[in-house]
């Protein structure tokens, strides 16, 4: 998050639309992520550990999240650093 915000055409250092999805869908590898997060409660559910998978996918879903709006705050606090000077 903190490098899409500060890459954004208002950010800090704007970046073309094309290399921001590259860093972040590649390089930052969201999709492996997710994969491995679903191969795992996959994994889960099948041995019978509705519980525990179930906690899995909330917990790293609210981390994300948690994650996502702390990296956001940075980069918006970074930004308006830039534009107050």
């Amino acid at each position: 998050m903190v490098f899409a915000t500060l890459t954004a055409s208002t950010g800090r250092y704007p970046v073309g639309e094309v290399a921001r999805q590259c860093v972040m869908a590649g390089f930052c590898g969201g999709y492996t992520t997710r994969s491995l997060m679903s191969l795992s409660t996959f994994y889960l559910f099948i041995e019978g550990r509705w519980l525990e998978g179930t906690a899995y996918v909330v917990g790293v879903v609210a981390l994300s999240l948690a994650a996502a709006t702390i990296g956001y705050w940075i980069a918006a606090i970074l930004n308006r650093r830039t534009k107050d000077r």
